[in-house]
């Protein structure tokens, strides 16, 4: 798990940076916007699991995972 947060932050930040003044069409802004929405949610998975030790996914991540 360290290693997936790991690797996802070092994507995150060579990524970001190429969005220095671009603009998103609509469409890209919305899929965006879905695909962080997933993120948070997965985020949330982790969290509660290493806090808990409960690794039953809960509804949210069920319904964005879709």
């Amino acid at each position: 798990m360290v290693g997936a947060c790991h690797a996802f932050v070092a994507a995150t930040n060579r990524v970001v940076p190429g969005l220095r003044g671009r603009t998103l069409s609509d469409d890209e802004q919305v899929v965006l916007a879905e695909n962080i929405a997933r993120v948070r949610a997965a985020l949330g998975w982790i969290e509660h699991a290493a806090e808990t030790g409960d690794v039953d996914m809960d509804q949210e991540l069920t319904l964005q995972s879709d």
